[in-house]
């Protein structure tokens, strides 16, 4: 599930990272500093994270290393040409790690250039005294603040995510018996007919028409002629031009499908369906097989689907002494936008968008 966030700055994590720490003595290899170990109860961040990219890389590995790149409290100690900055590999993936537990290697990869850029870049900016500008220092101030409050938030966001993913088996057998018409599935053949398909002639298919045309062989499928060929007489004598569709189809469960498509439940087996016009698609359909899907099998669908009310209800819950009043003219919208949708927490992106300047670069 992937769409609402609550990533207010994309790269602010990132760049809040690039602090470095060292030693005055000339001659000394300056160390990005490590960050902190995550740590939470019951949150889905590991203190040490799983190695899955270049195992054969060690921890203590440098990735990269930055010749003529102090760090503050070394820059005015030591000769530039003598300083070095160098990131190890467990550093760079507790960064990673800490912004995008799933982050692909070529993210990995990506971080470590643009945080070595980063390094290079700050070095600089500090040694041009850019950090003592009023204008950057309070830029820097409101960054450092909102990227305390995002993370803040991600946490408790995702704590609200776990809570809501506790689910007792007793509760998923009670949904999927007072809702177990909502699990079957039927095998189902159909002729189809869309109405934007493109023709001989080049004119647009007629509705009338079409519709004549499947009466005419919904009566011939009745009587049992195969479906596969009257498919391909109503492409022939209708003058329609492409590849055939497809007459045999899987559908799951009866909530997916249109009002009319799911009337297929309800059939006996081996009964036609009347014409049906569903979205600009001409249907006659008719019902070979149904059955429900066992409760372990259908367990996933179910939990998924108390998670999001759970996930409401905790929403609610935490939020209940908080009301929002937003100008709508500002906004563009007539009615006032909700401030904790169940999105919010159930599409699990917080972490994972903190890594989104590192992707586009």
């Amino acid at each position: 599930m992937r769409l609402a966030t609550i990533c207010l700055t994309p790269f602010i994590v990132a760049t809040s990272l690039c602090a470095q720490t060292g030693t005055g003595s000339a001659g000394r290899t300056v160390t990005a500093a490590p960050p902190a170990s995550p740590k939470r109860s019951g949150g889905p961040i590991s203190a040490a994270p799983a190695v899955r990219f270049k195992p054969e890389i060690s921890v203590n590995a440098p990735i990269f290393t930055l010749d003529g790149v102090c760090s503050a409290s070394a820059k005015n100690a030591t000769p530039e040409a003598e300083c070095k900055t160098m990131v190890t590999r467990g550093q760079l993936d507790a960064m990673v790690a800490a912004l995008d537990p799933e982050a692909s290697p070529k993210v990995h990869q990506q971080f470590a250039l643009s945080y070595a850029r980063l390094i290079a870049a700050t070095s600089l900016a500090e040694k041009r005294r850019l950090d003592k500008d009023p204008a950057v220092s309070h830029e820097i101030q409101l960054q450092q603040t909102l990227a305390r409050m995002q993370v803040l938030t991600n946490h408790i966001l995702q704590g609200l995510q776990i809570q809501a993913s506790r689910i007792p088996d007793k509760e998923v057998e009670a949904y999927y018996k007072k809702n177990q018409k909502n699990f079957e599935q039927a095998d189902v053949r159909r002729i189809a007919v869309p109405l934007n398909a493109a023709t001989e002639s080049g004119h647009a298919l007629d509705l009338a028409t079409v519709k004549a045309k499947m009466e005419e062989l919904r009566d011939r499928a009745i009587k049992g002629d195969d479906l596969d060929a009257l498919q391909e007489r109503a492409y022939k004598e209708l003058g329609i031009k492409g590849g055939l569709p497809r007459t045999s189809l899987n559908v799951n469960r009866r909530q997916n499908q249109s009002p009319d498509e799911a009337r297929v439940f309800d059939m006996d087996l081996g009964e036609i369906s009347p014409v049906i016009e569903n979205q600009d698609v001409i249907l006659i359909l008719r019902l070979d097989a149904k059955r429900e899907l066992t409760l372990e099998q259908a367990r996933p669908q179910i939990e998924a689907t108390i998670q999001l009310q759970n996930t409401v209800d905790e929403l609610n819950t935490a939020f209940k002494g908080v009301t929002s009043e937003f100008n709508l003219k500002y906004m563009e919208t007539a009615t006032q936008p909700d401030l904790f949708p169940a999105s919010v927490v159930t599409q699990n992106q917080f972490r994972r968008n903190s890594l989104t300047g590192v992707r586009s670069q």
